[in-house]
């Protein structure tokens, strides 16, 4: 059944018509809704492997710096920072359900996933914008450290602190941007599906 047409049916008719046939909608939204949230599962998993990523390469770096002792608070810093958001990112994903389970009502289970997908990635966009510049920072201070240097020696040079002040100004704000604009073009469309179908049950229940 096409829901797009279902849904313009509802707003005609209202239900004061018996042509409307409910059970029929009602399977089909159960059907699409769960192919929506098995294809949001499958991208948050996407994402989720980004981190796992990101955190292997930090344990890598850690312990590839061991010889460099001055390094590993800054990598320890990124590890703890990848490892947070990987639990929590861990733990919304295994409380989505990609199938509507019979014994619960359609509606709460379809609304129960849209909250916890918004959840993930409104608490992984506020995350972003505090664990890039941590990232960033860290970044720029490894290669004075690596060289030898003090750390009273890389916080003194002008030109690595000039470095960091930019990357912080100009690259966080445009990477946090793009990242907002990837998730809107992974997520976007398909949430959208699983919201209209929420008010489609919605509809069904006035």
């Amino acid at each position: 059944m096409d829901l797009n047409k279902a849904w313009n049916k509802i707003q005609e008719e209202k239900f004061t018509s018996s042509t409307i046939n409910k059970s029929e909608i009602m399977k089909a939204i159960q059907q699409e809704s769960s192919s929506t949230m098995a294809e949001l599962k499958k991208r948050l998993k996407y994402k989720i492997n980004w981190v796992i990523f990101f955190l292997i390469f930090a344990v890598a770096a850690f312990f590839f710096s061991l010889n460099v002792p001055a390094t590993l608070p800054l990598w320890g810093t990124i590890i703890a920072y990848y490892l947070i958001g990987l639990i929590g990112m861990n733990r919304q994903y295994d409380s989505m359900n990609t199938q509507i389970n019979p014994d619960l009502p359609t509606l709460d289970t379809m609304k129960n996933q849209a909250f916890r997908l918004k959840k993930v990635l409104q608490v992984e966009k506020v995350s972003s914008l505090f664990g890039m510049p941590i990232v960033l920072v860290c970044g720029g201070l490894l290669p004075g450290l690596y060289t030898g240097k003090s750390w009273g020696m890389v916080l003194a040079n002008q030109q690595i602190l000039i470095v960091i002040i930019v990357g912080l100004v100009v690259l966080v704000p445009l990477m946090w941007l793009l990242g907002n604009r990837l998730n809107k073009i992974a997520y976007g469309k398909h949430l959208n599906e699983l919201e209209q179908n929420i008010r489609l049950l919605e509809q069904l229940e006035l």
